[in-house]
């Protein structure tokens, strides 16, 4: 079997931080499944869309929360995954968050992700790319979102 059939994304979550007008970030924590007999090193991820509620969201580049992650052989590990929300994101964002149906639920912001990892087993790299589907994110306001003038 190719490598990219043997490593997979067996669930994903994700948290909205937003601290500002012009502050925000978007974590994302996979749980990366391999189920090869070596352990896969992640070297690198990249980001094909990202969207919330259907639409695209202006991000910078995506950051893994530690460098060189490794999965072990018949295993899975969780891979966080950063992205810096530009200030055009955030009130787009803040925008397409819906209200819930009723005050018990959380806002719908429904959050796709279409990505690869770039990574490596043995002396053979390659690109596993992957789609997730996170339909209820962790929803974080903790700061003012009148943008700030300097």
């Amino acid at each position: 079997k190719r490598l990219s059939d043997l490593i997979e994304i067996a669930s994903a979550e994700a948290i909205i931080h937003v601290r500002g007008a012009d502050e925000a970030t978007m974590d994302i924590y996979l749980r990366v499944a391999n189920f090869s007999s070596r352990d896969f090193l992640i070297e690198q991820v990249g980001t094909d869309w990202l969207g919330v509620s259907s639409r695209g969201v202006v991000a910078g580049p995506p950051a893994l929360f530690s460098h060189g992650c490794t999965v072990p052989a018949r295993s899975i590990r969780a891979v966080g995954v950063r992205f810096l929300l530009f200030p055009s994101a955030i009130r787009e964002l803040v925008r397409l968050i819906r209200e819930a149906p009723n005050r018990r639920s959380s806002p719908d912001a429904h959050t796709h992700w279409r990505g690869a990892f770039i990574g490596s087993q043995n002396n053979s790299r390659a690109q596993i790319r992957f789609e997730v589907n996170i339909p209820s994110p962790i929803i974080r306001f903790t700061g003012d979102l009148v943008p700030t003038t300097t």
